[in-house]
């Protein structure tokens, strides 16, 4: 539920970086894509944590 937790938050915090851009600077821009993309990442970081909490659970439930 933890790392569930993480990757909403991450989510969050990238949604709300997306729209803060977008409003204060709605034209393209590359260093902006380039901010977009960082916390973009960090959703993905965030979700791949979660998939391996998870497989970590399965494993050590399925070895007893």
């Amino acid at each position: 539920m933890l790392a569930s937790a993480g990757v909403l938050a991450a989510e969050m915090f990238n949604t709300a970086i997306e729209h803060l851009v977008d409003h204060l600077h709605p034209e393209i821009h590359p260093r902006i894509g380039v901010v977009k993309d960082c916390a973009a990442a960090g959703v993905l970081i965030a979700s791949l944590g979660a998939v391996a909490v998870m497989v970590a659970l399965v494993v050590h439930l399925l070895g007893r």
